[in-house]
């Protein structure tokens, strides 16, 4: 029996990988891309430099995590490429539907600093971070 994994990589900040996902574990590292992945921002850092690399290993959705300003940023896998699936930010806060994951993403304006609402559809429980 396999099992989920969900890690912290120094990679991306998040990496899930499915049951169903050929990549192999290794124990010190994952031969294969995550089926949904998380990048937290940093000043200066480009995320985008790496979707060709993730897209090689056949990583499936990334989430990127903007902190100035606050944003989040959906990308899905198509035809071999990253494309944007959605955005939520302070002004917009669209609701953002994980393909791979029973999840959906919110980004919630709040204080000292905004909120990311993620939400379990099929039963309603909500987390905030």
């Amino acid at each position: 029996m396999t099992e989920t994994w969900v890690g912290r990589t120094t990679g991306p900040d998040l990496v899930v990988y499915l049951n169903e996902n050929p990549a192999v574990n290794h124990g010190t590292h994952w031969e294969g891309g995550p089926d949904f992945l998380v990048e937290i921002l940093s000043p200066g850092e480009r995320p985008h430099d790496k979707f060709d690399f993730y897209a090689a290993v056949h990583s499936r959705e990334i989430l990127l995590v903007h902190r100035d300003p606050w944003a989040l940023e959906l990308f899905q896998l198509r035809d071999g490429r990253f494309t944007p699936a959605g955005r939520s930010d302070a002004t917009a806060p669209a609701v953002l539907a994980s393909g791979v994951l029973p999840l959906t993403f919110r980004l919630m304006a709040g204080e000292p600093r905004a909120k990311i609402e993620v939400t379990h559809p099929p039963t309603g429980r909500r987390w905030e971070a």
